[in-house]
């Protein structure tokens, strides 16, 4: 539990290991993975509802977002490849991405993810 959210550890077994096409459904499994388009459009609906002022842009397979006024980090967003699932990473003060805890990771799906960094302080240290 962190904070208020509870997080599913990281580590899922060896299913974790395989390996997933984020831009479509696949008919042929049960898997519903999210689109990469969608995150986008989650983010910016999230952030224009809350008053703005949040970027982001896409590095590979991460979303990363960021202060607009500042340019500041603020979190990274990468999706697992299981539904609309993201592992969310802040800003160190070593200067490069970590979990949010040391148990593996956070993994949310995406809505209540953007919720726990609007209010979690730990996203925004650097802000």
């Amino acid at each position: 539990m962190i904070g208020d959210c509870t997080c599913r550890p990281a580590f899922a077994g060896p299913s974790q290991y395989s390996r997933h096409d984020l831009s479509a459904h696949n008919p042929t499994t049960n898997d519903v993975s999210i689109e990469k388009d969608d995150i986008a459009a989650r983010t910016e609906a999230f952030d224009q509802a809350n008053g703005g002022g949040v970027g982001w842009y896409k590095d590979k397979a991460p979303y990363h977002l960021y202060l607009l006024a500042t340019e500041a980090p603020i979190a990274r967003l990468k999706p697992t490849g299981t539904g609309d699932e993201v592992r969310i990473a802040s800003w160190s003060h070593r200067r490069k991405w970590e979990d949010i805890d040391n148990m593996g990771g956070c993994v949310l799906p995406i809505d209540p993810a953007l919720g726990h960094i609007a209010t979690n302080s730990l996203f925004w240290t650097w802000a």
